[in-house]
């Protein structure tokens, strides 16, 4: 008989464990100052010792949204940054791909899996990352949720006038080519954020790899 067991992974999206946060910051519970796991436990509705909420903190955790010392913990400034930056922004779809960069198993899939289907993703987490047959699909199911959510997120420069000239340069009247945002950890804590064409070709990513490696330089 098999003793394999899930490596530990987030039970929920990075949108849920951010309400989570605001009822821990409704409450006054280690939202700016530490608090017992006990006072949080009741904000969150659950009792010190249950396994929800062994899994609501945890998840908190992962994603580096919680600080966690014996039985007190304190929200750290990234998860103070996911409650205050409000429904939509460019801080809020940093914060997401920061907290979920965190958890590496969902930041090799960012790198690697970012559009894969489910199955796919399950499969991966099953062959590559010894994840038991439920564990990869409940996990899968959070990364796909989180993905969801991050897809959904709008960019503070979204164009808020007419379809018919929203999508024009101001420059020559003419229409601008559709673009994609994907944002890059430069390192823990400092993210960047690059505006690209969705047409991207082999060509244009080599010249763009080519003109960024004289910036290096």
């Amino acid at each position: 008989m098999s003793n394999k067991q899930s490596p530990a992974y987030p039970r929920a999206s990075v949108g849920k464990a951010g309400e989570w946060l605001e009822r821990m910051r409704a409450s006054e519970s280690g939202f700016y100052e530490p608090a017992a796991m006990n006072q949080v436990a009741i904000a969150l509705g659950n009792k010190r010792t249950s396994g929800a909420f062994s899994n609501k903190w945890r998840t908190l955790k992962q994603y580096g949204l919680l600080d966690v010392k014996g039985e007190h913990c304190l929200v750290t400034a990234l998860g103070q940054r996911l409650v205050e930056s409000g429904s939509s922004g460019n801080e809020r779809r940093l914060v997401f791909w920061e907290a979920a960069n965190n958890y590496d198993v969902f930041a090799d899939l960012l790198k690697e899996k970012m559009d894969a289907p489910f199955d796919r993703i399950k499969e991966y987490l099953a062959s590559e990352r010894r994840f038991t047959d439920r564990g990869a699909e409940q996990c899968a199911r959070v990364f796909i949720s989180y993905r969801d959510e991050y897809s959904k997120l709008t960019t503070d420069n979204a164009p808020e006038n007419d379809a018919s000239t929203s999508n024009r340069s101001p420059q020559t009247g003419e229409a601008s080519p559709e673009t994609m945002s994907v944002p890059v950890m430069l390192e823990p804590g400092l993210m960047a954020e690059v505006v690209l064409p969705e047409a991207m070709t082999k060509e244009r990513w080599a010249r763009l790899l080519s003109v960024l490696k004289i910036y290096a330089e």
